[in-house]
């Protein structure tokens, strides 16, 4: 609060030394304008918050509020660039605007102007605007009309969680088949890595996800990988180092297609021509890897060792070499006392489900194998963070089809990183099972489980998952569970501030955070 006294007769000048004052002075102290009941600054988000500013104006002499009649308002927002623009969004004394400035720094005045002496008065609000879409789950799923959507959770910090709709604008593409969200961001602040891939039965597309979500371009339109080697249309179905914590390598990364495993620095760019997914230097054929590289999950050198498995020859094989040299994919050696083969030739195995997970200081693989006799296993083992060691297995778990229910009607799975235990969806029920101790437990969350997997991005927690549901009147319902600290209890705990509620049949969601 400012108070503001003018000299209207007399004024009394010392140069040089003093002289004798024989001068008459008036003083007429004037009633000032005072505002009140302003902040000094805001943080909001853009599109979705309002502000909502009633200032009260009082004298500074009398401290009585003054005739609003007496005044002209205005409030203006600043840009504070170099270009300097000044924006007037209402000439009401009492402020309701819905903020529609881009993100980035501005100040908000309120001007009062004296209609009689032409006196005005102003009141400086930074504001600090953020766009909605920097901290948050994605929501990918399908429309009642068939289309895709992109919906958003957001939880920007220290704001209150809202879901907005339709981040991503779909009504010319119309896009159909949601599949998969890839984002590939770093808790370190680099910035340059963040990037945003959608999945659908239609394409793989890389997104803009700074301030909107726009389709930057389509994967096989872009360049991004280009070889000799007969392929089938690219659709990404995985990119690696992609660790359960945003934890992304710094300069090398990898993707793997319906056939192709590609690996390279990232520095100068995405850019990929030589495939790995082949047994040899000279090799000329490729093999099918599964859409899932094993490595460390919880390492920035995760690059280091990456094991990709062999769908056509039962395999796991390792990245020879590191990504700048990598030119194949080598078999590694089994010995007597393994608790499991890399080679699944010998056991008649095949792969079900496999993930990274982050249950000790570097994180852990697990693998759930089927048999022939339909029966299934489960298989752990680490990947080393530097390539002058072998990656170690860790054990293998045979699971007694009959305490664990259904699990061969299972549409989706996650392994846990607090407990050495396999999560599993079927129609509308969860399920989780202790392999070690052979305990089940579940619950029946009364509609269509279309997503699930385990959550560690948000919280770094290690005990929690994520499901999405889906019917008809109720339509979708993302939540989140925890599987509790007891080692000896396998069960699902609520957490009731973590439901959210969308009109999409959710088919993915992706934890977002931006670069600082």
């Amino acid at each position: 609060m400012k108070t503001i006294k003018y000299l209207l007769s007399g004024l009394a000048l010392c140069l040089y030394g003093c002289v004798e004052d024989e001068g008459n002075y008036n003083y007429v102290e004037i009633n000032d304008l005072v505002i009140e009941n302003l902040p000094g600054s805001a943080n909001v988000m853009s599109e979705i918050d309002s502000l909502h500013y009633s200032p009260v104006l009082k004298g500074d002499l009398d401290e009585k509020e003054v005739d609003d009649n007496m005044y002209t308002f205005k409030w203006q927002i600043c840009n504070g660039v170099l270009d300097h623009q000044h924006t007037v969004i209402s000439h009401e004394k009492n402020l309701n605007y819905k903020v529609d400035v881009k993100p980035g720094s501005y100040t908000l005045y309120f001007f009062a102007k004296n209609n009689q002496t032409g006196i005005e008065r102003s009141w400086g609000i930074s504001l600090n605007v953020i766009a909605p879409i920097t901290r948050g789950f994605l929501l990918l799923g399908d429309k009642e009309d068939g289309t895709i959507g992109l919906d958003m959770i957001s939880m920007p910090a220290g704001k209150d969680t809202t879901v907005i709709e339709d981040v991503f604008d779909n009504s010319e593409m119309r896009l159909t088949g949601a599949d998969k969200l890839i984002y590939a961001g770093d808790y370190m602040g680099d910035g340059w890595q963040q990037t945003l891939w959608m999945m659908t039965k239609e394409g793989s597309y890389r997104m803009t996800n700074a301030e909107n979500f726009d389709i930057i371009n389509e994967v096989n339109e872009s360049g991004m990988i280009e070889t000799e080697f007969e392929h089938k249309r690219i659709q990404i179905l995985d990119l690696f180092p992609g660790a359960t914590t945003q934890l992304r390598s710094n300069m090398y990364r990898g993707y793997i297609t319906e056939d192709l495993v590609v690996f390279n620095s990232i520095i100068l760019g995405e850019y990929f021509s030589t495939p790995l997914n082949k047994t040899t230097t000279t090799s000329t054929t490729l093999f099918k890897p599964y859409p899932q590289a094993f490595h460390a999950g919880y390492s920035r050198m995760a690059y280091n060792f990456v094991v990709i498995y062999d769908m056509d020859d039962q395999c796991f094989r390792r990245i020879q070499g590191l990504p700048y040299s990598a030119t194949h994919c080598a078999t590694m050696s089994d010995y007597p006392s393994d608790p499991f083969p890399w080679n699944q030739t010998d056991v008649k195995r095949t792969i079900v489900y496999g993930e990274n997970t982050i249950d000790d200081a570097t994180g852990s693989s697990l693998v759930l194998m089927k048999g022939e006799d339909g029966g299934y296993i489960v298989y752990k083992f680490r990947c080393p963070t530097s390539s002058y060691y072998l990656p170690t297995k860790l054990g293998s778990w045979s699971v007694d089809t009959n305490a664990a229910t259904d699990l061969n009607k299972a549409t989706h799975y996650a392994f846990t990183s607090n407990r050495e235990a396999i999560v599993y969806a079927v129609g509308s029920k969860l399920y989780q099972y202790d392999y070690t101790r052979n305990q089940l437990t579940s619950t029946d969350l009364k509609a269509e489980i279309t997503f699930m997997k385990a959550e560690y991005c948000s919280t770094g927690q290690r005990d929690q998952i994520i499901v999405a549901t889906y019917d008809s009147t109720n339509k979708g319902t993302v939540r989140k569970f925890s599987l509790g600290s007891d080692a000896n209890k396998v069960e699902f705990i609520e957490r009731p501030k973590e439901i959210w509620n969308t009109k999409l049949k959710v088919k993915d969601v992706e934890w977002k955070i931006d670069a600082m």
